[in-house]
This record gives structure tokens, C-alpha cells and sequence, in this order.
């Protein structure tokens, strides 16, 4: 991955398939090739190490959503795409989108509500990139936030089945999105009767 070096790839494949907990130093430097002391010369430690992962594998994963959401013609039809494409990538094992949802739904326990902020921007920033998609088309009474919120939940569903259940992912997203889509076609009502406050 780009901007990472030696040390920061070889962490980032261990911790996007094991534990934070079951990678140790040694197994970084081990798959780096280097000795722990070069490791420590460029990272605290393990949590340092960990962090410094972070906001490269969500840039890069922002980066391709946005893209993909920007290209002309049809919102639908770029949404759709890249929920089918995360499955996908996730199925070719990329270590950066493997360590992202790990990092969301399992985080190290050490330091744990660090991580869960860090994931909850990452969260916050794709679903601007939503809300600027469907800025762009026709949407009758539904707000783009409204509906960026509805599109991210399912994206959240997806992630953590990919996590537990990857069998279960492709069924699950055939069935979120047939309810996402058919919400802006159908009539919205403020109170339905059930309290969300």
C-alpha cells in the first residue's frame, strides 16, 4: 500500500487476520525482515504501530468510495456498486479492508475507545461522501442525510457480517437493499406511531 513502509505492511497483514493481542513484535519483524530494534527506532510500540495504520487504510478505502460515488449518471446504480464491490474486495482478502472492520467492529481492548473514535470519523467522512451522491439526484420528501444514514446502515450490517458471517453477507445484501431501495419510492411518514426519541 502506498506510503506505508516494510514494518507497517507486515503489521497490517497480521492484524487484519489475527488479533491485535495475537500479533506480537516479533512476528512483525519476522514478516518484515527487519530486527525488533529497528521496529522500536521507528514506532513506541505495538499500540503506536497499530494507530499509525489507521487513517492510511481508511483513506485509501475513502478515496475509493468517493470515486466510485462521483462517477456521472445513475446514484442508484454507484451506491448498489460499491456495496457489491466491498464484498468483493473483502472475498480477494486486501488486508487494509480487513483491518478497517476489525478495527470497527473487534478494537484492540488495550486502548480501545482511541480506536473507536478514530473508526466513528472514518464512519462520518464515508457517509458524507454519501450524502454528496445523492445530493445529486431527485429524492421527492427524503433528505440526503436521511437516506446517507439508511445507506450506512446497511453498509454497517454488511461490514460486520463480512466480520462473522461471510456466507451470509451476499443474501443480506440482496435483501438490505431491496428495502434501502424501495424506502425513497415509497410514501414517508414522520409518525407511524412508534417513539424514536
Amino acid at each position: 500500500m502506498t506510503g506505508l513502509n516494510n514494518i507497517q505492511l507486515s503489521a497490517l497483514d497480521l492484524f487484519a487476520r489475527d488479533s491485535y493481542e495475537g500479533v506480537s513484535m516479533s512476528r512483525v519483524a519476522k514478516g518484515s525482515g527487519v530486527k525488533k530494534s529497528t521496529i522500536y527506532a521507528h514506532f513506541t510500540g505495538k499500540e503506536n504501530l497499530y494507530l499509525s495504520l489507521l487513517g492510511p487504510c481508511q483513506s485509501r478505502e475513502e478515496s475509493f468510495a468517493r470515486d466510485l460515488l462521483a462517477r456521472p449518471g445513475d446514484v442508484w446504480s454507484n451506491l448498489y456498486e460499491y456495496l457489491k464491490s466491498f464484498i468483493a474486495r473483502f472475498e480477494l482478502n486486501p488486508p487494509h479492508l480487513k483491518f478497517i472492520v476489525r478495527s470497527r467492529y473487534a478494537p484492540p481492548e488495550p486502548f480501545q475507545a482511541e480506536v473507536r473514535e478514530i473508526t466513528q470519523k472514518h464512519y462520518q467522512r464515508m457517509e458524507k461522501a454519501v450524502v454528496a451522491a445523492l445530493e445529486r439526484t431527485p429524492l421527492d420528501d427524503w433528505s440526503p442525510r436521511d437516506l446517507a444514514k439508511a445507506f450506512m446502515g446497511v453498509a454497517d450490517s454488511l461490514w460486520g457480517c463480512l466480520l462473522s458471517d461471510r456466507d451470509e453477507a451476499p443474501s443480506r445484501f440482496k435483501s438490505l437493499w431491496r428495502l434501502f431501495r424501495a424506502a425513497p419510492r415509497g410514501e414517508r411518514r414522520e409518525n407511524d406511531g412508534f417513539a424514536l426519541s
